[in-house]
């Protein structure tokens, strides 16, 4: 989560999983995307306090290439659980950091090499690399540095400076200048998985089938967040940029707790890692919630809608 890297991802499409984000990466405060249009501006200062006890130390373990196209970074959460995070990536990305783990010979320096080689010239040190939200079916992250030596001063030795990156740029320049690693303990939660565990039981379908029949099941998907993403489109164009963020956190909490968008995630990424009898499982999840959600539907109930208006009347006390 399919396309690769560069690419959107959709939830009809039968190779969808999560993966990085899909736009060539455009610096701006983080911090002021909801409220006003890109700034264009490389980098600023960020006002927020990072919290450690909202995050997980992670490790960067195999970077492998899934085809001609694509590839998976997998990270090592350091966890009660030792999850692991598969994120799909592009192939040329997957290069780009088996070449920094000296796996990989390039014939020349690529676009990670000119970042960490610039952020060195402006005497700057990457404090950190976090990996901070999945939203849809796209990882994000973000990337902290300081002045350092020279450059640095008294007050901007308390400011990090935080850039918005996709989390394949991101862990790319991590690894080639020695930078930790932090994953969201809400996505390490909700995407991450044992590093081993019990094995599924054996399915009785075909691995053909079961390809099939998940596929079938993906295409009867309604995304829960549809009506909010229009909403928000709207309230972007018309410059509303307060209400177009507490549509971003409906639309982000909407994915984070639909059982049947983490159930078809999990399936899609399980059809590509070639876990077939794990896929069955995760289909059969994804129609047992569209089943559930069928028959509220025929006696006037929506639980998608009942549980927003339970949040808005607690926000209204």
């Amino acid at each position: 989560m399919t396309a690769v890297h560069s690419m959107p991802i959709h939830t009809s499409f039968l190779g969808a999983r999560p993966c990085t984000r899909s736009s060539l990466v455009r610096f701006r405060p983080v911090w002021s995307r909801a409220r006003r249009g890109p700034t264009g501006r490389v980098f600023c200062a960020s006002p927020e306090r990072f919290d450690l006890a909202s995050f997980h130390e992670a490790v960067v373990g195999e970077v492998l290439a899934t085809d001609e196209t694509g590839g998976v970074v997998i990270l090592r959460i350091k966890d009660e659980r030792k999850s692991i995070l598969k994120v799909f990536i592009g192939r040329a990305e997957a290069d780009s950091m088996r070449h920094a783990r000296g796996e990989l010979q390039l014939p020349r320096p690529n676009t990670h090499d000119a970042m960490a080689e610039l952020i060195r010239v402006l005497k700057c040190r990457v404090t950190k690399v976090c990996i901070t939200e999945i939203r849809g079916m796209t990882y994000y992250a973000r990337l902290y540095m300081i002045p350092s030596g020279n450059a640095a001063t008294e007050k901007s030795k308390l400011q990090e400076i935080v850039m918005d990156m996709r989390p394949s740029d991101a862990v790319s320049v991590a690894i080639r200048v020695g930078a930790p690693l932090y994953v969201d303990k809400d996505v390490a939660k909700q995407m991450g998985r044992p590093a081993s565990g019990p094995e599924p039981l054996p399915s009785n379908e075909s691995h053909a089938q079961i390809v099939r029949s998940c596929r079938e099941e993906a295409a009867k998907f309604v995304d829960p967040t549809t009506l909010y993403s229009l909403q928000l489109a709207l309230a972007v164009a018309e410059e509303r940029f307060a209400d177009a963020a507490k549509l971003q956190g409906v639309i982000a909490e909407g994915y984070a707790q639909h059982p049947g968008a983490r159930a078809l995630v999990a399936m899609q990424a399980a059809l590509q890692d070639g876990r077939f009898e794990e896929a069955a499982r995760h289909r059969d999840e994804l129609r047992r919630v569209r089943l559930i959600e069928f028959q509220a539907s025929a006696v006037g109930l929506d639980p998608w809608e009942q549980r927003n208006q339970r949040r808005t009347e607690t926000d209204a006390l």
